[in-house]
């Protein structure tokens, strides 16, 4: 991967950071709400699964979000660099 392409990935991986923890923010601001609801318990039960299911596969992209974070950003690309001009 060039350099260049690597700077965008970055600068893109960046821009992930902010909406990714707002839907955070959102499934977690539900979760704490929903045991309050005057709804049945199996629709509350249901809600709770959801946010639930949401959490964890947010979880799994924040983590790649952050893989690819680190393998893009400067100190990085800068030591691999060090590493190929020995």
């Amino acid at each position: 991967m060039t350099s260049q392409i690597k700077k965008e990935v970055f600068f893109h991986v960046g821009r992930m950071e902010t909406p990714l923890w707002t839907i955070k923010d959102i499934l977690t601001a539900i979760d704490l709400m929903a045991p309050n609801m005057n709804a049945d318990a199996d629709y509350v039960g249901a809600l709770q699964r959801l946010v639930s299911l949401a959490q964890s596969q947010w979880q799994m992209v924040e983590d790649y979000r952050c893989n690819v974070f680190d393998l893009t950003h400067t100190s990085t690309v800068e030591a691999e660099n060090a590493e190929v001009s020995k």
